[in-house]
């Protein structure tokens, strides 16, 4: 299509009157390309939608080459690291990008390669890409995407660092008072371990991208590990937005003091609404005693227990028993909870135990239907896809059984594999 454009003009056509293009489709970004547009005075520029033919590219290069005194660039990449270096570079280094005040998103995840996040060389390249183009501490205006949890790994804490020296380096001072690295998905969430490390940093841009970037995040995952300073980074202004937290596989040798870390973090998150529990059984209800007796007046909206498959099979009958009954023992001492759910994954390794899990997933959830403030309880089948087909087979063969049997409760087959024992009445 692009190829059926009038021949160009034989001279280059003058637009000094030009100061505004916004919102040009990246699909059509190519109507410039070879066209001989002399724009001088355009200062603000925005692209929309991602470039994919070279041709794209082209024309905003030309655009972009073009345009010696933008204020304003705002492009969408998509999280495509290489796109920047494609566009950027149209723009000779020297003082070209000298005059921009705005840069708008950049996301640092691509969308179209699994979730891969920017590591922080690929950050440290992309400021390098601006310092070069005169864009050095004059930005008012540019928002860091990441797109994914802020985990606890060293990998991140690079990558923090890398976007705070990005940020030192291209955003003018007034400007560092804004949330540059706002969490910006309602699925994102944020290691406890990450936001203490942060803390405790040198640098005062470190601290306040990941502050700003807790304080748009849903879940919280706790991190079990002590705290080098004995200090609890949790405070009523940390996770003003979150309603989950996600518990860890527990240590025995620092059971109780695990319990009495999370419950300190939990009374301190004003919307906590949701906790989610990995393994260990005791650990679960240790908690959920621990934060009634704290704050008594929480009720919660749903409990989720993840297990694996094997997990499941591998405990001794003795051990299930004991957690159904001290689960049905303790329900007085804990929260108040709507909705509890069991989050089956992983595969089962020994075929030979299939009945064994498909019982254990039973009691499990007749368990946690057990409390009167527990309207519904489920089976979530995010497994194996041949262990899911086959418990999923099971479980609706038992509906109809079950549902002639029960007055209480009414067992429910819903979307995506989940199967719901519903409170009547």
């Amino acid at each position: 299509w692009y190829e059926r454009r009038p021949p160009p003009p034989s001279s280059p056509v003058h637009l000094p009157a030009l100061t505004t293009v916004t919102n040009i489709p990246a699909h059509s970004a190519w109507a410039r390309a070879g066209r001989g547009w002399v724009t001088p005075n355009v200062t603000t520029l925005t692209f929309d939608g991602r470039f994919v033919d070279e041709v794209e590219y082209d024309g905003a290069r030309e655009w972009i080459g073009g345009c010696s005194r933008l204020e304003k660039l705002e492009y969408d990449t998509k999280g495509n690291q290489g796109d920047n270096e494609r566009l950027l570079t149209a723009m000779p280094e020297g003082q070209g990008l000298a005059g921009l005040r705005s840069l708008g998103r950049v996301r640092t995840v691509e969308e179209f390669l699994g979730q891969v996040r920017w590591d922080a060389a690929g950050v440290d390249q992309f400021r390098q890409l601006l310092v070069r183009r005169g864009c050095v501490r004059s930005l008012q205006e540019m928002t860091l995407d990441m797109g994914r949890d802020l985990d606890d790994t060293s990998e991140t804490r690079r990558l923090i660092e890398s976007a705070a020296a990005l940020s030192d380096a291209v955003m003018h001072p007034d400007a560092l008072t804004k949330s540059l690295m706002p969490c910006v998905s309602d699925y994102c969430g944020i290691s406890l371990q990450v936001l203490a490390w942060s803390r405790q940093h040198r640098s005062k841009t470190v601290k306040k991208l990941v502050a700003g970037f807790a304080k748009g995040v849903r879940r919280v995952i706790f991190d079990e590990r002590r705290q080098a300073s004995g200090a609890n980074p949790a405070t009523p202004t940390s996770f003003p937005q979150a309603t989950t937290l996600i518990l860890p596989q527990g240590r025995r040798s620092h059971f109780c003091e695990q319990v009495r870390r999370a419950v300190k973090v939990a009374v301190k998150m004003p919307r906590l609404e949701r906790i989610e529990c990995r393994e260990h059984w005791a650990w679960a209800i240790a908690f959920l005693e621990a934060l009634h007796t704290a704050a008594p007046e929480k009720k919660l909206a749903s409990f989720r227990l993840r297990r694996t498959a094997d997990s499941l099979v591998d405990m001794r009958p003795e051990e299930v028993a004991m957690w159904s009954k001290q689960w049905i023992d303790y329900l007085s001492k804990m929260p108040a909870i709507e909705s509890t759910e069991i989050f089956v994954e992983g595969a089962l390794s020994r075929a030979s135990l299939f009945e064994c899990l498909y019982s254990r997933l039973t009691t499990m959830l007749v368990t946690l239907s057990k409390a009167e403030d527990t309207k519904h309880s489920c089976v979530m089948l995010c497994c194996e896809e041949r262990l899911r087909e086959k418990l999923h087979e099971r479980f609706v063969g038992a509906m109809a059984l079950f549902n002639l049997a029960s007055t209480t409760h009414r067992l429910e087959d819903s979307l995506w594999s989940t199967f719901t024992l519903m409170r009547v009445g």
